[in-house]
């Protein structure tokens, strides 16, 4: 039970990373795209 509760607090640790990483790439490709305009 405890192994379990670990793995699923990894997963939300690496979804919270993943999700803070896509927003980084938005905002770099809307700058991009804005400077290329």
């Amino acid at each position: 039970m405890e192994l379990l509760f670990q793995s699923n607090y990894l997963n939300e640790i690496q979804y919270q990373s993943i999700k803070s990483d896509i927003v980084e790439i938005n905002k770099i490709l809307a700058s991009i795209i804005i400077t290329s305009k």
